[in-house]
């Protein structure tokens, strides 16, 4: 009881650096150059960062625009006077509509439902909505297709509601430059920014890059404009060497169905010029022209997707060592405190299921973090900072606590702070370190850990 009375609050936190952010947010910055803009990515409370608070302080920066993943994210962020344009990357239904209009929203599109709908709602309140479409060119998650591209382009000459500002794309490997869906993705979109340009129609931004692509440097300049950044801005590396960052499809990838991977020319020169007869069947005042095979366009397209494979293999080793070493800083830090202290016997085991057994004579400390915390309930080789020094994770972990052996380490006390995520003194645990013993990627560390403690934001002068 003593000890519990001397254990200090909070027991559980999450310390935010925000001059991270701004030191992040400048080498991005640096690396792009001034004709390219940032869209902030603060979705799903900013990789768990806190949305509003990072929000408030990219804008501060003057960071050009935000990114959300849903209405309602974007709503919060107006609500808490943010002013930057927001984008919602997942776009909005019909019952949405209202609100994207009232809160200033720019809705992404990627279905002809949604984009007919939305036409709908702004045309008849006489009403113009900034919107950006997405095509899928290989992720096959969302995003208009291929062969709904000429139809596309005849409604978008017809849109009164909506003004297209911006066309984009995801990449499915896009911590991996070199990789052969990479390259077949941007071959992708850079024809469909040639079908639009050929169509007369004007875009502001065109874009496909994310961190993994600002690293690598690849994907902005030129006519892409614009960066999603994520996982940098919070000082993150994209690139781990982990099976999950490295396990991209190598069957179909079109979402039609028959195309299959590395047939993205034989899709331009037989299936798209089909597609594109029927949609100008459908509007016979369009011009009847069809995309030609031309052998000078698709070598052009191949020299302007990359270089050779050596090239493109030392670029990702380079933009892997920048992204693991380079300046960026870690934002996040996860600490608790030492809630209890146990003795235990060799041969006794420690947590549920009897998994794990001292093989000696044992301390203990029990921390009042779970795997309602976001904790994984059974890692592998995972360890806590004591004293500066590493406290390896003992038996399953609980849902509001977790064990682990500090007899090497010496003097512990009850109220002493433990991290779980960030540096003590020299050491340091990385959301990459602990993506690689949970089996997942540093997005879903920094998202899952930030719950149930309280945040600490600390700021520096701009």
């Amino acid at each position: 009881e003593r000890r519990l009375r001397d254990c200090r609050y909070p027991l559980k936190w999450t310390e935010i650096h925000l001059d991270a952010v701004s030191h992040n947010y400048r080498i991005l910055r640096e690396k792009m150059g001034p004709a390219v803009e940032l869209m902030g990515v603060v979705k799903a409370e900013a990789y768990g960062h806190g949305a509003v608070e990072v929000a408030r302080h990219l804008e501060k920066l003057g960071v050009d625009q935000l990114g959300v993943a849903i209405v309602e994210e974007g709503l919060e962020l107006r609500g808490a006077g943010i002013k930057s344009p927001i984008v919602v990357l997942t776009g909005a239904n019909s019952g949405e509509f209202g609100l994207v209009m009232e809160g200033g929203l720019i809705p992404v599109l990627h279905q002809m439902e949604m984009a007919e709908a939305l036409n709908a709602f702004a045309q008849e309140r006489k009403k113009k909505i900034p919107v950006h479409l997405k095509f899928n060119t290989g992720m096959n998650r969302l995003g208009f297709s291929l062969r709904e591209l000429p139809s596309l382009l005849n409604w978008w000459r017809e849109w009164k509601g909506l003004e297209v500002i911006g066309v984009m794309t995801h990449l499915a490997c896009g911590d991996q430059p070199d990789h052969e869906l990479t390259r077949e993705q941007r071959r992708c979109f850079d024809f469909i920014l040639r079908e639009i340009e050929e169509c007369g129609l004007k875009i502001r931004y065109a874009h496909l890059a994310a961190s993994s692509a600002v690293l690598s440097g690849y994907g902005y300049g030129d006519r892409f404009n614009l960066v999603r950044s994520g996982l940098a801005l919070y000082g993150e590396s994209p690139f781990q060497k982990s099976a999950t960052s490295l396990q991209c499809d190598q069957g179909r990838f079109i979402s039609d169905g028959e195309i299959l991977r590395g047939s993205f020319t034989a899709f331009k020169d037989m299936v798209y010029p089909r597609a594109k007869r029927r949609a100008q069947d459908d509007n016979p005042a369009q011009d009847d022209k069809l995309v030609q095979d031309d052998e000078g366009t698709a070598q052009g397209q191949d020299g302007k997707c990359g270089d050779s494979n050596d090239r493109q293999s030392a670029q990702y080793e380079k933009s892997y060592l920048l992204g693991l070493a380079m300046e960026l800083r870690p934002v996040m830090e996860v600490k608790t405190r030492v809630l209890a202290l146990q003795d235990v016997h060799a041969g006794e085991s420690v947590s549920y299921g009897a998994a794990f057994r001292c093989e000696r004579e044992s301390r203990i400390a029990v921390l009042p973090f779970g795997y309602a915390d976001g904790y994984c309930r059974a890692p592998k080789n995972c360890s806590v900072l004591l004293s500066g020094k590493q406290a390896p994770v003992v038996g399953n972990v609980c849902m509001d606590l977790m064990m682990v052996d500090v007899t090497e380490i010496g003097s512990i006390e009850v109220g002493d702070e433990a991290v779980l995520l960030g540096a003590q003194g020299p050491a340091r645990i990385s959301a990459g370190e602990l993506a690689e013993r949970f089996g997942t990627i540093p997005y879903d560390v920094l998202c899952r850990l930030s719950g149930r403690g309280i945040k600490s934001y600390m700021v520096e002068s701009l």
